[in-house]
């Protein structure tokens, strides 16, 4: 889990920095699940509840819905 933790912070600082939204909020929402599931809580919530946000921003619904729901 440690690398694939790795790999995501690296795609998340990609997609922030070229202004990828949809990309970022992929990236959130997968690694928000990935901290969850090693109880990493106050980071996964963090990370889920800006991947809905964006997703509803980009008017996503059901993205958005997926990731409230994963909090």
């Amino acid at each position: 889990l440690r690398e694939a933790d790795t790999h995501y912070r690296r795609a998340l600082d990609l997609a922030r920095g070229a202004g990828l939204e949809l990309r970022r909020a992929e990236v959130e929402c997968n690694l928000g699940e990935l901290l969850a599931a090693e109880g990493r809580y106050d980071q996964a919530l963090a990370l889920l509840d800006g991947a809905r946000r964006r997703y509803h921003a980009l008017g996503l619904r059901h993205e958005a819905a997926y990731a409230e729901q994963t909090l």
